[in-house]
């Protein structure tokens, strides 16, 4: 069996790996009973755990040069095992999770065909006028560049629900955002109009990058020409010039201000967070200047002492279950209800304070 617990537990140990953050992911997918998706997550993370560290994982300490000093061995050996632990613990959540995937598919409601949405969020303004507008593909492919950063689809990308991507070929063009995912394929609409689209397997995606019709896009800060007046000023000594009212507004479209305060407000609320002032000061200082790798950095950390905090009251309520039943611990009926309101209402308050806490990050990886 798996629990989320020793997912976070994984995730712990491999922290600062770019893919690491798939491991929460595959806890939310496993806290709601979907373990098709929650294994999916766990292979990726298997795959690219073991190619990024194959090179290690195939030297062999005893064919190394004679002169090789004993300290550096010593590393190497340290380094395989870790990482052959690390694989081990993926290959047995992976089979467990499969097995649950066969046995307990998730059962998929029925869904409603909702109206275009329309949503235009996290678009350039007068992209979209212009996009509409414009007459033929290559038009609207120079549009594209224009306003996006363009990032490569090949195998081993990562399609994330919200990122943008624009798809064309000789006769066709679409501008897609990604709603969600299903099993292996990936629910597709139109940026512009919000239509919705026929999902694809990520296989056919990558394919499609591959052939150099996909590509990923990510909106560019809109940086206006300095006034004369600015560009003749003489910024404070010792002081950092803060983003432009445009770079601003651009992060705001993918994490805004209030996504740390409710932050903030939820992990005190936790109990689980010492010193959770300093996310208002990674809000305040890191985040407003555009340093978002300080203020990935600073958050994940809290992160991180938070995860603890929340497996060692885990540890403990188990313990205190253990004791109730065993007699060793005896509570009244009224103050054992008392103590499961208690620690129902507690849960919700470091769930809340989970969620938000992977809100901030995914969007400050997104900035980064």
């Amino acid at each position: 069996m798996v629990t989320e617990t020793e997912l976070r537990d994984l995730y712990d140990l491999i922290r600062g790996e770019r893919f690491a953050y798939l491991l929460l992911d595959a806890t939310a997918a496993l806290r709601e009973e979907d373990f098709a998706a929650a294994h999916k997550l766990v292979q990726q993370v298997r795959e690219s755990y073991g190619k990024s560290h194959a090179r290690t994982l195939r030297k062999d300490p005893s064919q190394l040069d004679p002169k090789t000093d004993a300290r550096e061995i010593a590393r190497l050996n340290k380094k395989q095992q870790k990482y052959r632990h690390v694989l081990e613990q993926l290959d047995a959540a992976g089979a467990w999770l499969q097995k649950e995937a066969a046995r307990r598919p998730k059962k998929v409601k029925p869904q409603i065909k909702a109206p275009p949405t329309h949503d235009t969020s996290g678009l350039p303004d007068g992209f979209v006028a212009a996009f509409k507008g414009a007459q033929t593909i290559d038009e609207r492919n120079r549009l594209v560049r224009e306003h996006f950063a363009i990032e490569e689809v090949r195998p081993g990308h990562m399609f994330r629900r919200l990122s943008l991507y624009y798809l064309r070929d000789r006769s066709r063009d679409y501008f897609l955002r990604i709603t969600g995912t299903r099993a292996e394929d990936v629910l597709l609409q139109r940026a512009i109009t919000g239509e919705t689209l026929k999902s694809l397997p990520e296989a056919k995606l990558i394919e499609l990058g591959e052939q150099g019709k996909l590509v990923g896009v990510t909106a560019k800060p809109r940086v206006e020409p300095p006034s004369q007046t600015t560009a003749t000023a003489v910024p404070e000594r010792g002081g950092s010039d803060p983003p432009d009212a445009a770079m601003m507004h651009a992060a705001d479209q993918i994490l805004d201000m209030g996504a740390f305060t409710q932050l903030l407000d939820s992990a005190q609320r936790s109990g689980l967070v010492p010193g959770a002032d300093q996310i208002a000061r990674a809000r305040d200082r890191e985040f407003r200047l555009g340093k978002y790798q300080e203020a990935f950095q600073l958050i994940e950390g809290m992160f991180g002492k938070f995860t603890a905090a929340a497996l060692q009251r885990d540890q403990r309520l188990r313990r205190e279950g253990v004791e109730i039943a065993s007699g060793k611990l005896k509570l009244s009926p009224r103050e054992m209800q008392a103590k499961r309101a208690k620690d129902n209402a507690d849960t919700q308050k470091i769930e809340r304070a989970r969620s938000r806490f992977m809100r901030v990050l995914e969007g400050l990886r997104v900035l980064m």
